[in-house]
């Protein structure tokens, strides 16, 4: 509901209950709290987002010009001495729209709007002249500001401690802000590592699509919306490394980019067959330098990611996608990360199914995680009962199990068997006795690997 205000001249400004609480708020102001001046001011609202502050972006610009325009003292003015209507008059900022567009480089319409957004918001006031112009009226000995009409910034000191609480929440809204982009940037460079393989590439069907939001996103000042890009492209990171995987075992990824050491043209042997030779029409030189710049595409993305990884890790910069978010209970006995990566490619040699450690996985847990969710699937398990055995069980034990189920001997339903084994370990999450082992995927893990090798010698 608005009402129109008494002020004459060219027209009368509406009025709503937000405008009338800030006049309040601007004559009854007395002086910033003890401790308070205008840089913690400009502190605090350059801290402060303008969504936490109900404002949108250009009007925390249009406030931040105007807190700089008022002078130190006139924030640093603890009274009046008459205590009256003209006290802090210091406060109130003259300057015409004209001059705030100059300033500011916009349209004087998108300073009108600007303006009436802080003061529906409550952050500023209207102090206005009969004839709604904006002016002072100064001491002629000492210069001193007597009275003064245009925008009152008066409703905005009397808000100090409001803004110092949306400075403090915004100070923390920034620095996960900032984590999550630096996060973001680090999945984009993994993306692109998959992108850039010669082999893979073309099985990353939506990698424009998916590059574009990461690279948008990164830079996005939306928490919410880069925290729902962020969740996104963890689940299309997670999905392209278990189809790598898959595309691994199968064999239908070259050998020489799986790991293996990468030759160049001169070092690879004439009888090999250019790749699309056929289909493409092209000769085996110009293939050639195909492969060559597709390779020097690929080791550049790798090597733009490790140092992103890097520079995280330096930086401390907490990671967001960590795998093992999920705990194994201490009832339950795991074998170590190194020790899996040492012993995994006996137990799938065995299955006469091929492990190839590829650069695309920095992290051994990534690579771990890839050939166990792809395993999972195999044993007949939907992502949702991934995604629900991983947190039931905890992540180590769930790749431990995934293995288990997939490549032991004599499991007849190897999803029955990963289910039961997710319910044997809810049972020990509930058990009491924290000490005891009541399940022991140690001894189970490599009692399949000594069957393991003891086929392969044989």
């Amino acid at each position: 509901m608005q009402a129109q205000g008494l002020a004459s001249g060219r027209g009368l400004r509406p009025i709503n209950v937000a405008r009338v609480r800030s006049s309040q708020l601007a004559e009854t102001f007395s002086g910033l709290p003890a401790g308070v001046s205008k840089y913690e001011i400009k502190a605090w609202l350059q801290a402060a987002t303008s969504r936490a502050m109900g404002i949108g972006r250009a009007a925390k610009k249009l406030l931040q010009n105007l807190v700089d325009t008022a002078a130190p003292d006139a924030y640093a003015c603890r009274g009046a001495s008459d205590g009256g209507y003209n006290a802090h008059m210091g406060l109130v900022v003259f300057k015409s729209n004209r001059r705030l567009a100059e300033e500011l480089e916009v349209g004087e319409e998108a300073v009108r709007k600007s303006l009436k957004q802080l003061a529906d918001a409550g952050w500023i006031a209207f102090r206005d002249s009969t004839t709604r112009k904006r002016f002072a009226q100064r001491d002629e000995r000492t210069g001193e500001i007597l009275v003064a009409f245009g925008i009152d910034l008066r409703a905005l000191c009397a808000r100090a401690d409001e803004l110092r609480e949306l400075a403090n929440v915004s100070e923390a809204e920034f620095s996960l802000l900032r984590d999550i982009q630096r996060n973001i940037s680090s999945l984009f460079n993994q993306l692109r590592v998959f992108a850039a393989h010669p082999c893979f590439g073309p099985y990353f069907t939506d990698q424009e699509e998916v590059l574009r939001l990461a690279d948008r996103m990164r830079k996005s000042r939306n928490i919410v919306a880069a925290q729902e890009a962020f969740i996104r492209l963890v689940d299309r990171r997670s999905e392209l490394e278990i189809l790598f995987c898959d595309l691994a075992e199968r064999g239908l990824l070259e050998a020489n980019y799986r790991g293996a050491p990468i030759e160049s043209s001169h070092q690879r042997t004439s009888n090999q067959q250019p790749k699309n030779q056929k289909t493409s029409g092209i000769s085996f030189g110009e293939e050639e330098a195909t492969i060559d710049g597709f390779m020097a595409e690929f080791v550049a993305a790798v090597e733009a990611a490790e140092a992103c990884a890097a520079e995280m890790s330096r930086d401390g910069v907490p990671n967001l996608s960590e795998p093992d978010e999920h705990p194994t209970p201490p009832s339950v006995r795991v074998p170590g990360v190194n020790q899996m990566l040492k012993t995994l490619p006996d137990v799938m040699l065995r299955a006469g199914v091929e492990f190839h450690a590829s650069s695309l996985f920095s992290d051994p847990k990534r690579l771990l995680d890839g050939y166990a969710n792809n395993s999972a699937a195999v044993c007949g398990l939907s992502r949702a009962e991934i995604q629900d055995c991983r947190a039931t069980m905890g992540d180590q034990a769930f790749r431990t199990v995934a293995f288990i189920a997939r490549f032991k001997v004599g499991v007849a339903s190897p999803r029955a068997y990963l289910l039961g084994l997710r319910n044997k370990i809810s049972l020990a999450r509930l058990s009491e006795g924290g000490d005891s082992i009541v399940l022991d995927l140690n001894r189970s893990w490599f009692g399949l690997y000594r069957g393991s090798k003891s086929e392969v010698v044989h």
